[in-house]
């Protein structure tokens, strides 16, 4: 009756940790690929109405994109400060940009790796380098996105995914390790040491250490996790 009640509760134990583990792998995958924009080091989520919408510790941004024929009117505002900017580029010879309604920039741009950047009518970049001072709050103005982001947007009709793909294929490779030594505890030692001595069996200082290498790695498997988020 003893070895039934361990048996079924290990069997419990082992379904729980099973449908945990499915549920927050589903929860993982679900947001890592959440669609969405970046502004600097802040993602704006996509709503179901078109907006996007993301907060940092300066402000809540929320942005429309309006497409037009030659280009987009983008609605952006820094906690309850709006602003229409409207971005005309028939070609990337030719580039207007409107703020409210007055001419913020005119000039041309040219692809720059992924994106474009942006030059006036003599040819200098505009825009190349946004500079934070650490420990100085932004103002409004300096949360607003810059004219390069603003032309770089217009032309996006493929958004960016909130996770870092690259640091999700760490996760899996840390989460599959794990998951086979608990599985299975003397595969590894098997494969290490077992095909070379004969009835060779872990020592109680391996499993020692088989303790301590499940643990690094379950505390790799979290900060991968998170880097997931915070890193692009």
């Amino acid at each position: 009756m003893n070895t039934y009640t361990k048996n079924y509760k290990k069997t419990m134990i082992g379904i729980a940790c099973a449908v945990l583990v499915l549920i927050l792998t589903s929860m993982y995958i679900y947001f890592l690929f959440l669609p969405g924009v970046w502004h600097n080091d802040t993602f704006l989520y996509r709503q179901s109405d078109g907006r996007f919408i993301g907060k940092d510790a300066y402000a809540t941004y929320k942005m429309r994109i309006t497409r037009t024929d030659d280009g987009a009117d983008i609605l952006f505002s820094v906690n309850d400060n709006k602003r229409q900017y409207e971005i005309n580029s028939e070609n990337t010879s030719s580039v207007k940009i409107y703020q409210d309604g007055e001419m913020l920039f005119e000039g041309s741009a040219v692809r720059a790796g992924s994106s474009y950047m942006l030059v006036d009518k003599d040819g200098e970049p505009v825009d190349i380098v946004d500079v934070t001072v650490d420990g100085t709050v932004p103002t409004d103005d300096e949360l607003f996105p810059s004219i390069n982001r603003l032309y770089n947007l217009a032309l996006a009709y493929k958004y960016d995914i909130r996770g870092n793909a690259a640091m999700a294929v760490s996760v899996i490779i840390i989460f599959a390790v794990l998951a086979i030594d608990i599985l299975f505890p003397n595969l590894f030692f098997i494969l290490g040491h077992s095909l070379a001595v004969e009835n060779a069996k872990p020592s109680s200082f391996y499993r020692f250490m088989q303790k301590i290498a499940r643990v690094v790695l379950a505390i790799a498997l979290v900060v991968c996790v998170i880097l997931t988020f915070t890193t692009r």
